[in-house]
C-alpha cells in the first residue's frame, strides 16, 4: 500500500514552502452503480514522501485527509476505484476540478472528486508535415507504479494541429505525437516523435516525462507537441515497384508500393537517358498503387525507369517487343 500511494506522488509537479495540522475532505462521487473502495491522495510540496498524503474511502461517500499542510502549497487531490490489489488503467479515477487549490489554515472542505472510467485531454502539435500520419501513442503509466516501464495502450489518429482525445481508459498516462513513417498506426524507433513533458511529471526509465491523468474532474487542455524534422525509419521501408507483363508488345501494368507518405515520381526514358514520360507525379500516403502505361507509339528496345521518393530511387527497366 505505501509503495502506490508514494508512487502515485509522483504523477504530480508542485512547490513547496511552515504549515498547520488539519484536514482535507470532501466527497468522492461516481455514477450510479459504481462503488467500491478508494484511495485518496493529496499531494504538495517536492515529490518526496513527507509530501503524500492518503487515505481510503468507500465510494460513493465522504473522504478526509490529516496531515500538515501549508497554507501557501499548491494542493492536488486525486482519487482512485481500487479493483483487486491495485487499480488498473479503467478505473474509475478522477480529481478534484479546482486543483490546484490552498488550504487555510492547513484545512480545506468542499474538496469533492467526480470518478469516472474515462476521460478527455487537448492540446495542440507543431507540425510542418501532412497530418495524415500523424497519431498520438498513449501509454498506460500504472506500470511505472511497479517501477516498470509504461505500456502502449492505444494510438489515436490526428486530423490536425488542434487536436481532443476522447474516450480514453481513466488512469494516468504518458503520451507522444508522432509521424507514422512506416504506416503500421504504430510507432517504430526512428520516426519523428515528440513526448508530452509537461506538469505533473514522472521518472520513466532514464528520462523524465508528462503525465496526463485522464478521468473524472479536469481535461487537461494543455497536453502539447512540436514534432520537427522528417526522418528516415531505422529499419528499412516496403518500396517496391515493377511492371507486368515484362516483355510486352503494346501495353504494360505498372504496380508500385508506397511505404511511407512522401512525394513519388515515377519517369520512363529511353536508353540514350531522354526522358520519354512522367507517369506519375504527386504526394502519395503509404499503401499500394497502380497504373497502365500504353507503349504503341513507341520502338522495340529496352526502357529503364525510375521511381524517386524522399526515401531513395528505384531503377528497373521494361522490354518492348513487336
Amino acid at each position: 500500500m505505501p509503495r502506490l500511494l508514494i508512487a502515485v506522488g509522483l504523477f504530480v509537479f508542485l512547490f513547496v514552502s511552515a504549515a498547520f495540522a488539519g484536514t482535507i475532505s470532501g466527497n468522492l462521487i461516481t455514477d450510479e452503480g459504481v462503488s467500491g473502495p478508494a484511495y485518496v491522495i493529496a499531494i504538495a510540496g517536492e515529490l518526496d514522501v513527507s509530501s503524500v498524503f492518503y487515505n481510503s474511502a468507500m465510494a460513493p461517500g465522504p473522504y478526509s485527509i490529516e496531515g500538515t499542510f501549508d497554507d501557501a502549497d499548491s494542493m492536488y487531490v486525486i482519487a482512485v476505484l481500487v479493483e483487486g490489489m491495485m487499480p488498473t488503467s479503467g478505473s474509475p479515477a478522477g480529481q478534484y476540478p479546482g486543483n490546484p487549490f490552498h488550504t487555510s489554515g492547513g484545512s480545506a472542505t468542499g474538496i469533492d472528486i467526480p470518478l469516472s472510467d474515462e476521460g478527455a485531454f487537448s492540446g495542440r502539435i507543431e507540425y510542418s508535415g501532412d497530418f495524415s500520419n500523424v497519431y498520438l501513442a498513449i501509454y498506460d503509466a500504472y506500470g511505472v507504479i511497479m517501477g516498470g516501464e509504461p505500456s502502449l495502450e492505444m494510438t489515436v489518429p490526428v486530423a490536425g494541429p488542434d487536436y481532443r482525445a476522447e474516450h480514453i481508459p481513466a488512469g494516468p498516462k504518458t503520451v507522444a505525437a508522432f509521424v507514422d513513417v512506416n504506416g503500421n498506426s504504430r510507432w517504430d524507433d526512428g520516426e519523428p516523435i515528440d513526448w508530452y513533458r509537461g506538469a505533473p511529471t514522472a521518472p520513466i526509465g532514464a528520462d523524465t516525462l508528462g503525465v496526463v491523468f485522464c478521468g473524472g474532474g479536469i481535461e487537461q487542455d494543455e497536453v502539447n507537441f512540436v514534432i520537427t524534422g522528417i526522418a528516415r525509419a531505422s529499419k528499412p521501408l516496403n518500396f517496391s515497384i515493377a511492371n507486368y507483363p515484362n516483355p510486352f508488345n503494346s501495353s504494360t501494368a505498372f504496380t508500385y508500393t508506397v511505404g511511407a507518405a512522401t512525394d513519388v515520381k515515377i519517369s520512363i526514358y529511353n536508353v540514350k537517358g531522354e526522358l520519354i514520360s512522367v507517369s506519375v507525379n504527386s504526394y502519395h500516403n503509404p499503401g499500394t498503387y497502380s497504373f497502365n502505361f500504353d507503349a504503341s507509339s513507341l520502338s522495340s528496345g529496352i526502357y529503364p525507369y525510375r521511381m524517386e521518393t524522399n526515401y531513395g530511387n528505384i531503377t528497373k527497366c521494361f522490354i518492348l517487343l513487336k
